[in-house]
């Protein structure tokens, strides 16, 4: 939206009658009396939202013009004139309508010439997608990340990597120092195909990527990329203190990351926890490898994230430790299986003493029953009052379970929920205040 900041009366486009009638029905429409301070508005506007815009969006950019090399290039130096925004995705993309060898002219070195010929690139947060396969793509990769090093703090890369050929690996060493200042690194998309080569080639690649990042903070990989870097384990540098294992977690996963004993870690995440059904002393251990990974971290993580997706057998129990500096619990898990804490008088309140967020996720739609895992949860007579947060969500909706969608079903909310005033009684979120009227009309609470 971008209008003059000046009212010129003489204008013959303002003063016809049909663009006067316009005016008017904007200016009323609007709290303003005249067309100045309407246009006045429409500049304070711009002025608010263009830095909003430049922190929140993310500018796409696809490098897919085989004709004119300077059309993909001006796409880069074109960054100045959006002031720059912090989020920007790099789309590495062919035109697959054209020949092989019009594509493959896009990577060459004129291009890389006109992108970087204005300077760096003031890039904060980059995501990089598309498939690498040729050298020259694998060559611009390497000289983007250089060309933003300075100033870039976040890294997502999204690259698949297909044919079984070392070009496609940085070519030359990359100075350590260049990259201090990237704090968050996500490797957890990139992908290698099939036809990329042996396992060791996969291990030299991440060698070389990870070794560059030496100052990392948060780091998100896959599951499948553990046993790879617990190989070398000193290429995950002991800065991070965040580390989130995406995809299907195995215990093979589990396992692996017990070998990295270097870490001080505040906040761990494990997405999709998958179990194998059809081995039976393979799934006897999933249980303590999950403990005995969260004993190794528990003294120091404040932030724990755990979704469990199915389990060996419908009567597991899960082992938790102590965990004294925790401050936020988002805990997934299917039916069906129960919890025992570290000591036989322990309960949700003395295992996480500092909590101040608890969500509680069912692998289902929840309908208000009351599960197994509850009687240890939500143990009767337990009193927390560090919590201020309480929340159940489930796996139908991607948001706050509220009550007034099971009233609207029918189904009743098991009275036993009633006692989560009692044992969080600072609680006083959204979920819990619509729980309250829901059992205050049940005549279960006062």
């Amino acid at each position: 939206m971008a209008h003059d900041t000046h009212d010129d009366a003489s204008n013959p486009k303002i003063t016809s009658p049909m663009n006067v009638h316009i005016v008017t029905a904007i200016c009323s429409w609007l709290p303003v009396p005249d067309l100045k301070q309407c246009r006045l508005v429409s500049q304070m506007w711009n002025d608010g939202a263009i830095p909003i815009l430049k922190k929140l969006s993310a500018v796409q950019i696809k490098c897919n013009h085989t004709d004119q090399n300077y059309r993909n290039a001006r796409l880069f130096t074109g960054l100045s004139s959006l002031g720059m925004p912090d989020n920007v995705e790099v789309i590495i993309q062919d035109r697959t309508e054209f020949p092989w060898h019009l594509n493959s002219d896009i990577w060459g070195k004129e291009f890389a010439n006109l992108v970087f010929s204005g300077g760096a690139l003031p890039l904060k947060k980059l995501t990089l997608r598309g498939n690498i396969d040729t050298s020259g793509k694998a060559v611009f990769v390497q000289k983007l990340l250089k060309n933003c090093a300075r100033n870039l703090t976040q890294l997502n890369l999204s690259l698949i990597y297909e044919p079984n050929d070392k070009r496609l690996l940085f070519r030359e060493p990359v100075a350590v120092k260049q990259f201090d200042s990237v704090k968050i690194l996500d490797l957890s998309c990139i992908n290698f195909n099939s036809d990329f080569g042996l396992d060791a080639h996969k291990v030299q690649y991440l060698g070389q990527l990870m070794a560059v990042f030496r100052k990392l903070e948060d780091l998100t990989v896959d599951s499948g990329q553990t046993e790879f870097l617990v190989q070398r384990t000193d290429l995950i540098p002991r800065t991070v203190v965040k580390l989130q294992i995406s995809g299907r977690t195995w215990t093979d996963a589990l396992n692996d990351l017990l070998q990295i004993t270097h870490l001080t870690l505040r906040s761990l995440t494990l997405i999709q926890m998958y179990f194998r059904r059809d081995e039976d002393d393979l799934q006897a251990d999933a249980s303590v490898a999950l403990y005995n990974l969260l004993s190794r971290h528990c003294r120091t993580l404040e932030y724990l994230t755990l979704e469990l997706v199915n389990l060996p057998s419908p009567t597991s129990v899960w082992r938790l430790p102590i965990f004294r500096n925790l401050k936020r619990f988002n805990f997934k898990y299917p039916q069906n299986f129960e919890i025992s804490f570290e000591t036989g008088d322990s309960n949700f309140s003395t295992t996480f003493p500092q909590i101040r967020e608890f969500c509680l996720t069912y692998a289902w739609k929840w309908w208000g029953s009351w599960e197994p895992c509850s009687n240890y949860l939500l143990s009767d007579g337990m009193v927390c009052g560090s919590l201020k947060h309480f929340e159940i969500r489930d796996k139908g909706i991607n948001k706050v379970s509220h009550t007034i969608e099971i009233l609207n079903h029918g189904v009743d909310i098991d009275a036993k929920y009633a006692r989560v005033f009692k044992m969080f009684p600072n609680a006083d979120n959204k979920f819990v205040q619509n729980l309250r009227k829901y059992f205050i009309n049940e005549g279960t609470v006062n």
